[in-house]
């Protein structure tokens, strides 16, 4: 017998629902998706459970990785690392940033760019998740060509953000040098 949910679903707010699609960028909030999409947005905490119509209860996912999740194929942990990783990244770049760390990974984390394009990278680098190689000024026209990679850091923190490790996560946040107690 189906659990009877214990409030009626409400429709949300258009405050509540530009907050939620605002967070992710209008993008799917799962990180291997990114699609621009018609949204489904998802209650991690059920409404049948009390799951509250708040931000921080909200996710917008694309129908297809909704459906993927209340299938069974992306865990209840994956939602939440997902969100987390919104929230924390939301806070710590602008969504330009988040995409230039998705990018760099797609080309194996190293690029060569010109010295103003270098400057999209710079929330990045002072964070530790980007690193200046090298940096060769051509005199001629007054440009800089610069060589960026991630940081093993910055694959670190990439790669759990797209497996949905919430383990791995933890790990590439910890300074460098720093010892984890296991």
């Amino acid at each position: 017998m189906a659990k009877k949910a214990s409030r009626e679903r409400t429709k949300l707010s258009p405050n509540i629902r530009q907050a939620v699609l605002m967070e992710a960028c209008y993008k799917c909030a799962n990180p291997r998706c990114r699609n621009i999409i018609t949204f489904n947005i998802h209650h991690i905490w059920p409404v049948a459970d009390d799951g509250p119509d708040e931000l921080f209860n909200l996710i917008a996912l694309c129908g297809y990785c909704h459906d993927m999740h209340h299938d069974g194929h992306f865990p209840e942990a994956a939602i939440r690392h997902w969100k987390g990783m919104l929230v924390a990244l939301n806070h710590a770049f602008d969504p330009a940033g988040m995409d230039l760390l998705l990018f760099l990974k797609k080309v194996e984390g190293h690029m060569t760019f010109t010295s103003d394009g270098v400057i999209r990278f710079a929330r990045l680098i002072a964070a530790g998740l980007v690193e200046l190689h090298s940096f060769d000024l051509i005199e001629d026209v007054g440009q800089g060509i610069a060589d960026i990679g991630m940081t093993e850091r910055g694959r670190m923190l990439v790669e759990a953000w797209l497996e949905g490790d919430e383990e791995k996560y933890q790990k590439a946040l910890v300074p460098t040098g720093t010892q984890l107690n296991t």
